[in-house]
């Protein structure tokens, strides 16, 4: 993942190289991850045929507590990622209109999309199946719902980015409500510590992706994610003008006879009326605070740049909402 990331950044280093580095600079850490018991093995060997061929979409709950769920989808046959977005709850309609509508546009129609059995999928199945004869194949099912477990090939991501980002992340957050230093008893303080949460854990995804996208998967028939895209790309094109848009997928998904409940917020921000406050709110925050420093600071270990961010934005926000 290292030489991924270094990759993305247009540094070329090799493995070996790396392996060095992060000995010297944490032993500890390095000696962990080489021993690490949590891989999990398929016993059915994983098949998919080209990058087209199965989309893998699921979600991380691990920061869900604050107000922060990650929606990933993954290619099979490459593994490259091709969506990965950041709600403060699950939410069929902007999983729809973040996720898999941008990525019907970018890059077309998977023939399958698998995900596990929960509810907040409902909407992008219902357009991957009204859409499905624009499949490449046509002849296999359009979706399938499984156990999450037997959604090894996302599943398998999701051990990084919770090692790499949300893991920090939740130390910290436990740590301040267990000193009674944030309340998520107050409405207006759990949409800060949602809206915190999300922006800084936003940061550590997008590095994730691009260090992902870019890094060598080992094993037979694996390679760099992007490079495995372009040499087997099948993905069946689709014209914008065919893709609903996320009110009109909602509604004729209504007129079919499915309900679905949305929900949109955690906590409540008392300046949701007022777009000037909201933005006065953000600019007081950034001219003190960054976020790509306040998550790197935390994934290596000091947490004191997160928990000051934090305190600020609440204290900004609820400072402006006194004006109301």
């Amino acid at each position: 993942m290292i030489t991924g990331f270094l990759a993305s950044e247009g540094l070329r280093v090799s493995e070996r190289r790396v392996g060095q580095s992060l000995r010297i600079v944490n032993p500890s850490y390095n000696y962990a991850r080489r021993t690490q018991t949590e891989r999990q093995i398929n016993p059915v060997r994983y098949h998919a045929e080209y990058f087209g061929h199965k989309l893998h979409v699921d979600q991380s709950e691990k920061l869900v507590m604050f107000g922060c769920t990650h929606v990933c989808a993954l290619d099979g046959f490459s593994s490259k990622i091709v969506g990965l977005i950041t709600l403060p709850v699950k939410n069929n309609h902007r999983i729809y209109a973040d996720m898999f509508q941008p990525i019907l546009h970018q890059y077309g129609m998977w023939d399958q999309v698998r995900c596990d059995q929960d509810k907040e999928f409902i909407l992008m199945l219902f357009v991957q199946e009204k859409l499905a004869n624009l499949r490449r194949n046509t002849a296999r099912d359009p979706h399938i719902q499984t156990d999450s477990k037997q959604n090894h090939c996302v599943e398998r991501m999701w051990v990084e980015v919770n090692h790499r980002v949300n893991y920090p992340i939740k130390t910290v957050l436990i740590q301040m409500e267990q000193r009674d230093e944030i309340n998520l008893n107050c409405d207006h303080e759990r949409f800060c510590v949602s809206w915190y949460t999300m922006h800084v854990a936003h940061v550590g995804t997008m590095v994730f992706v691009k260090a992902w996208n870019k890094h060598r998967i080992p094993g037979e028939h694996r390679g760099i994610p992007n490079i495995l895209m372009s040499s087997n790309n099948q993905v069946a094109k689709v014209i914008p003008m065919v893709i609903p848009t996320p009110d009109n997928a909602l509604q004729q998904y209504q007129n079919s006879g499915g309900e679905i409940t949305v929900f949109n917020s955690f906590g409540r921000d008392p300046l949701e009326q007022r777009p000037d406050l909201i933005t006065q709110r953000e600019v007081d925050f950034y001219q003190q605070h960054c976020l790509e420093d306040i998550f790197y600071s935390t994934v290596n270990g000091n947490p004191i740049p997160f928990r000051t961010g934090i305190l600020d934005l609440i204290s900004i926000s609820k400072q402006i909402a006194a004006q109301l």
